[in-house]
């Protein structure tokens, strides 16, 4: 490996291992929150197939998602605990990237696939607005993490070249389940697959793999998109469905600034990582490609986010008449991502066709980057011992809190319990237990334990 790779290699590295401290911190104090209880409950009551269709008909047409927020929640059991919750995430997380890496590093060099797919991770991590509800809230990283994760499959699945019968079969089931995970997932996903038909198409090189997605995605809309549930939501929670030519316009005003809210909070570190990894990928010996065809394909995944934001916030202003929860943001965060790395990659071969690295500015530049890369990665640390310590002061007084509900259900104590307010969060999403017993957090905390009110003081 040369001087230059192995400085950028451990810049990056460097970014892995900060960003992992940062995530790992708070892992062990993660709690359920108020939805959490909710579906765990439903569980309980109806068994898995009762409240699957119970929310089906009642409230939503995201079946992926109210299955694993059925499952996970039941998991971390009476304690309330969403450790195991993360850790499976985060290694579901890991292997899809895994899979990705190693389909387009054709050196197969276990350092740079590792490197590849943790700084992946760890800079959606970073990307992400609101951590707090996307990646330590169960049922908010199940709604917008979980389809991430399941794409990223099908993304790795795509990048073989000789497909089997068990490729198209994990392909189909991986973008079924994505779809099923949320509207805006299940919006973009149909919008990337008819581009990826048409291509093919116009391309004179029809794929029965671009054929299949189309189908699957639309079969799986579908049956999101036609769920009795839509219609109580779209009646409640503040609903205030939009025209399509309304939602249009604000998506086309909204999107690009959330977008561009995202990368101006993160610029330097996205603008240091897209240069260390353009460098990475120019030592990968790619297919012969005509400098003319990368640098456009370079320009083209650097614009697609633009396009696929306004696609982003337009489910939620057509059904809503608003933009969509800061917490699946996440999305938009992993577009960006997938475009810098692609674009990387295209830059990356420019870089090779013109073996730029035999010019001392040039690297000097990428020198330059991976110092700033490590700067701005020791930046996500700023705030690590406060978070650290909301977190676990948090945990520490839920969990006695969480005590004294299983103490009086076991003994069946009647009446409303009281129980203390509980402190600052942080990054741990909070039950949010109110004074009065008629709120629906407080319902749901107490169904779960089987009391029959319950409020804070």
């Amino acid at each position: 490996m040369k001087k230059l790779s192995k400085y950028v290699v451990f810049s990056v590295l460097t970014g892995v291992v900060l960003g992992l401290i940062k995530f790992f911190s708070i892992i062990p104090f993660g709690r359920m929150a108020a939805d959490d209880f909710s579906y765990a409950d439903m569980a309980k009551r109806l068994g898995f197939f009762g409240a699957e269709k119970n929310w089906y008909i009642n409230w939503t047409g995201r079946f992926t998602s109210t299955f694993l927020q059925m499952l996970f929640s039941l998991m971390s059991g009476v304690n309330s605990k969403t450790l195991i919750y993360s850790l499976v995430t985060l290694g579901v997380f890991i292997i899809s990237l895994l899979i990705i890496f190693r389909k387009i590093s054709v050196q197969k060099n276990i350092l740079y696939i590792v490197t590849f797919s943790l700084i992946s991770l760890v800079s959606l991590y970073v990307l992400t607005p609101n951590k707090s509800e996307s990646w330590y809230w169960l049922s908010g990283s199940v709604t917008y993490l979980w389809p991430i994760i399941f794409l990223v499959f099908v993304i790795g699945i795509v990048l073989i070249r000789n497909y089997k019968i068990f490729s198209y079969v994990l392909a189909s089931l991986f973008l079924f389940l994505a779809v099923g995970g949320n509207e805006t997932v299940a919006t973009l996903i149909v919008v990337v697959t008819m581009g990826f038909l048409t291509y093919s198409f116009c391309a004179k090189k029809m794929k029965p793999m671009a054929a299949l997605l189309f189908l699957v995605s639309w079969g799986s809309f579908a049956v999101v998109y036609f769920a009795p549930g839509n219609r109580v939501r779209l009646v409640g929670g503040g609903s205030n469905p939009m025209s399509l030519g309304g939602a249009i316009l604000y998506s086309l005003q909204t999107g690009p600034s959330i977008l561009y809210s995202i990368f101006a909070g993160n610029y330097l570190f996205i603008l240091t990582l897209f240069g260390c990894l353009a460098y990475l990928f120019s030592t990968f010996k790619s297919a012969e490609t005509s400098l003319e065809t990368s640098i456009s394909k370079t320009f083209i995944a650097m614009s697609l986010p633009v396009f696929l934001s306004v696609i982003y916030v337009l489910p939620a202003f057509k059904t809503l008449g608003r933009i969509p929860p800061d917490r699946s943001d996440i999305t938009l965060a992993f577009i960006l991502l997938v475009s810098l790395e692609i674009a990387a990659f295209y830059l990356g071969q420019v870089f090779a066709l013109l073996r730029a690295e035999r010019f001392p500015i040039f690297r000097l530049i990428i020198s330059g980057a991976a110092f700033l890369f490590i700067f701005s990665s020791f930046r996500i640390e700023s705030s690590l011992g406060t978070d650290f310590y909301i977190a676990r002061s948090y945990s520490l007084a839920y969990d006695n809190m969480i005590s004294l509900l299983r103490i009086d259900s076991l003994k069946h104590i009647k009446g409303t319990i009281t129980v203390p307010k509980l402190p600052e969060n942080g990054l741990i999403p909070s039950v949010q237990i109110k004074g009065y017993p008629d709120n629906w957090t407080n319902r749901t905390v107490a169904e779960y334990y089987g009391l029959s009110d319950i409020v804070s003081k």
